[in-house]
């Protein structure tokens, strides 16, 4: 066979199989990114099984967001690739508006764990590096219930009116907004927050008397050594008024 019927077998071969090849539809910025190689050690283009469905393609977009974009769209919603996040993650990219508590804080409690998969398992960052306690102590951790965390806590910040009660308070917004996720301080203690005169025995308009008899001894939740969690009463706790191991006694001075 001469030269000149080689090229046009050639030339026929090269048309065929490019007819037979899907358009990428790539704009040429994602094309010069094709080669790029992602943190994972998986090529950005074309994906593998491994990259587009484990957290390998999260830690691209969070180390390099403009090669997702590239084929993803500048608004991450679909794109040339016609594949937007929010077609598996509803709710990212987030918006602008995400930021507010109100927003995030509705979302968060639709959907808990949603959250979880860029921010962690315990919500001090993950693959983001975005900590929800970077603006507010929520979420609690497990051991926060423990009377020595949230009490102790409680009891050591200047301002309650700004932390806690912002969500835990009678009057915020939490409570109007999910109701069905409201605790405060009321729903496991009575009478908590104590007031000033609720140290003082009942006979001397103070409450903590008819409160203890009738609580079912669930005051030693949080003064089970009789000094836990009572700072003003200094290392003799309840035996500030009381004698140990007798009827409760008070030694007025």
């Amino acid at each position: 066979m001469n030269m000149r019927g080689i090229c046009i077998i050639g030339f026929f071969t090269l048309t065929l199989v490019l007819g037979c090849t899907k358009s990428s539809k790539l704009p040429q910025s994602a094309i010069n990114t094709q080669q790029n190689r992602s943190q994972s050690g998986e090529a950005v283009y074309p994906h593998s099984d491994k990259f587009r469905t484990t957290k390998a393609h999260g830690l691209e977009y969070f180390s390099n967001p403009e090669v997702c974009k590239g084929c993803h769209g500048k608004e991450l919603d679909g794109g040339s690739a016609e594949v937007a996040c929010n077609s598996c993650h509803g709710i990212f990219p987030h918006t602008t508006e995400f930021k507010t508590t109100t927003t995030h804080g509705t979302e968060y409690f639709k959907n808990k764990l949603s959250c979880t998969q860029c921010h962690g398992v315990d919500y001090k960052g993950g693959d983001s590096n975005i900590s929800c306690k970077k603006c507010h102590p929520y979420p609690h951790e497990a051991k926060w219930t423990l009377p020595t965390n949230h009490g102790a806590t409680y009891l050591e910040t200047s301002d309650t009116t700004k932390t806690c009660a912002k969500c835990h308070g009678e009057e915020n917004s939490l409570k109007e907004r999910h109701p069905e996720e409201f605790i405060s301080c009321g729903t496991c203690h009575p009478k908590i927050p104590h007031d000033e005169d609720f140290k003082y025995p009942s006979d001397a308009t103070g409450e903590h008397a008819t409160m203890a008899r009738t609580y079912k001894g669930q005051c030693t939740l949080c003064h089970s050594d009789y000094k836990r969690l009572m700072p003003e009463m200094g290392e003799d706790g309840c035996y500030s008024c009381h004698d140990q191991g007798k009827l409760p006694t008070v030694h007025w001075e």
